[in-house]
């Protein structure tokens, strides 16, 4: 009879939204330049949950991939 295995944990989530700090790592800048993309009407959009900003990792991505689109023209 074939032995079936049940996952080793509970399954993780990847986070849809990370905060600032996590934000600018991901990206490879600085908090501030982060900040400077963000504010007022940069190329980067923020949510705000309660009285912080969040960055969904979507919107990261949309911004990496058109950076690299335009960066190669």
């Amino acid at each position: 009879m074939p032995k079936t295995t049940a996952p080793a944990g509970p399954a993780t989530l990847a986070p849809f939204a990370v905060d600032r700090k996590e934000a600018a790592r991901l990206i490879c800048v600085s908090v501030r330049m982060l900040q400077e993309l963000t504010h007022p009407n940069g190329p980067i959009r923020s949510k705000r949950v309660g009285a912080k900003h969040v960055y969904p990792i979507a919107e990261l991505q949309r911004f990496l991939d058109v950076s690299t689109e335009t960066a190669g023209e």
